[in-house]
């Protein structure tokens, strides 16, 4: 995986605006399942746990990060429940790319979305990220790189790609998801668990 990026999509707001490792992204949201630490439950050793399956242990997105830095990616968290976080837009620096990160609460024009997108390409960013409790806000629109919905909107669980723009689900409240760019800029999500 080294070479990849990963945006973990889980459950603690875990910010970062400066360089890292080679190449990874992250978000941090939740919809449901945590515990007051915002850790994912996962599953345990065989054998352990109810007649309704095997206990979980938990995976925090700080581990998240962990496992993706010590692979050589870079990382960065996302927090997907304050999008006034995003709003103006920011410019996020990891591992010798830059990601243009905003936030739409609502739905806004069309006129807005496109100044945002060529703000962004202006500053040269690699990817324009908007984080979103619709996806439907950003589907009249070109330009959008990744779009990570805040709501469920029963999207492949690894995401998927429409008309360009890759787009993924938060993953629930207390689990933390990664959004992985490669290396030739193939971009894929999953829900992490711990081994």
């Amino acid at each position: 995986m080294a070479g990849d990026k990963g945006v973990d999509t889980g459950a603690a707001a875990d910010r970062e605006a400066d360089t890292g490792s080679p190449d990874a992204f992250g978000a941090a949201d939740g919809k449901d399942g945590s515990d007051a630490a915002g850790n994912a439950p996962v599953p345990e050793a065989e054998g352990e746990g109810s007649l309704l399956g095997p206990k979980k242990k938990t995976l925090s997105a700080q581990e998240a990060k962990e496992g993706y830095e010590e692979k050589g990616a870079t990382v960065f968290s996302l927090d997907t429940v304050d999008l006034d976080a995003y709003r103006e837009g920011v410019i996020l620096k990891k591992g010798g790319h830059r990601f243009g990160v905003f936030g739409i609460a609502e739905p806004t024009s069309t006129i807005v979305l496109e100044k945002q997108i060529a703000y962004f390409k202006r500053h040269k960013v690699d990817f324009i990220v908007l984080v979103t409790p619709d996806k439907e806000y950003a589907e009249d629109v070109s330009g959008i790189d990744i779009v990570v919905s805040t709501q469920d909107e029963d999207l492949f669980v690894m995401g998927e790609t429409i008309d360009g723009t890759f787009y993924v689900d938060a993953p629930a409240v207390g689990s933390v998801g990664a959004i992985l760019i490669s290396p030739s800029n193939v971009v894929s999500a999953k829900v992490l668990q711990a081994s």
